[in-house]
């Protein structure tokens, strides 16, 4: 168990039993340091503080859920968008009052770069994008992957890369259509479970899970998909220095077809350097 505590002990995130059963990392590596327990939470260090630290987190992420729903129940209408999934922060219920809400697409087939197109207008019209209205509560969507490309394994650093199957792992399913959240599992799961063998998908709360079908939009969809490669090479004009600089040359930039992910700021190495020890 302790290397699950050691890892989130990184973000002051004390874990329950039950949390540490389902995120039980499997690793040959060692870890001496025996946990400490306070109100039935765990850590390996400072449990009291982290407590309260989770605490105060929890109640700042309760605000955030309240706008990523409403956010997202716009989004989950808009052409071509099939599934939206919370990530990092939000997923664990820990984000701080500055945090900004991190969300992921999966969209129709062929679908990515039309989806991306129609979510950031709409963010960019509400002005709820990073950077439009100070930091907080702004909606940062990075990932688009289309239903049927919905292996990402590949996007791992190496084996080392504990971050990526933690971020995995822990997705939020906030809408769903046709099982969208069931199949990405499905997709993912042979391979998380070589790291993490008691993981189970994520159940969402009926607050926050978002339900329909949309049907009127595939018509919509039918005649914009000749046109993608119109938007693609529209898209690819408009993208930033820092994306450009990046652009798959390593896996925090990835951009093709099917699959896309801007992760100019990832601190992935970074957390996994603390986790290792090195």
């Amino acid at each position: 168990m302790s290397h699950a505590l050691r890892y989130f002990g990184q973000f002051s995130f004390p874990l329950t039993r039950l949390e540490q059963d389902r995120l039980f990392l499997s690793l040959r590596h060692e870890i001496k340091a025996a946990p400490r327990e306070y109100h039935g939470f765990f850590s390996l260090a400072d449990v009291s503080a982290r407590v309260d630290v989770r605490h105060a987190r929890y109640m700042a992420a309760q605000k955030k859920w309240k706008r990523a729903v409403r956010v997202s129940r716009a989004l989950s209408y808009l052409p071509f968008v099939r599934g939206i999934f919370a990530c990092n922060s939000l997923a664990y219920d820990n984000t701080s009052t500055n945090s900004d809400i991190d969300l992921i697409i999966i969209t129709a087939s062929n679908g990515v770069w039309w989806a991306r197109f129609f979510c950031l207008v709409f963010l960019h019209i509400l002005r709820l994008r990073p950077g439009q209205r100070g930091y907080a509560d702004t909606i940062c969507i990075t990932t688009f992957l289309d239903e049927n490309h919905l292996a990402i394994n590949d996007w791992q650093i190496d084996r080392t890369d504990i971050e990526f199957v933690y971020w995995v792992a822990n997705m939020y399913p906030i809408y769903s259509m046709n099982n969208t959240y069931e199949s990405f599992w499905n997709m993912n799961k042979h391979w998380l479970s070589a790291f993490l063998p008691r993981a189970r998908p994520v159940l969402p709360h009926p607050d926050r899970a978002i339900t329909h079908g949309a049907p009127i939009r595939q018509w919509i969809e039918a005649a914009l998909l000749p046109f993608r490669r119109m938007i693609l090479r529209l898209q690819y004009k408009r993208f930033p220095r820092a994306i450009t600089d990046m652009l798959n040359k390593d896996t925090r930039v990835r951009v093709d077809d099917f699959r896309l992910k801007f992760h100019v700021t990832d601190k992935r190495e970074e957390h996994n350097r603390v986790f290792w020890g090195s």
